[in-house]
């Protein structure tokens, strides 16, 4: 399924989200919001969030993604990201997102380590 800002994917019982805009900024955070918030209003427990596009993102986006971390802790399910560029893994390290979310280098090796879980 493909909305805006993210095209949804299930890969053997993994909800695999990637974020579609180079830039997730003013514009388009508030849209990335509620289609983030309308797909983990699903019933998945297993989410990797791509974000390999993805070369810049403001606190709003930065925030989603805290939201749908909690939103998932909440339900007991697991939520993690992958695909950092460069400049993005600066912005996870310096605002300690990496402590926050589990990371991994690529999808495969996300979808690898969830279908232990």
């Amino acid at each position: 399924m493909v909305y805006a800002t993210v095209s949804v994917e299930i890969r053997e019982g993994i909800t695999v989200i990637r974020v579609l805009p180079q830039r997730v900024f003013l514009k388009t955070s508030e849209q990335f919001r509620e289609e983030i918030i309308q797909v983990l209003d699903g019933d998945a427990l297993k989410v990797i969030i791509d974000l390999s596009r993805v070369n810049m993102m403001n606190s709003a986006g930065l925030g989603v993604l805290i939201l749908a971390r909690d939103k998932m802790l909440k339900r007991g399910g697991t939520l993690v990201v992958c695909g950092l560029l460069n400049m993005m893994r600066e912005i996870f390290t310096r605002m300690h997102l990496d402590n926050y979310f589990k990371l991994y280098t690529d999808c495969e090796t996300a979808l690898t380590d969830l279908r232990r879980v």
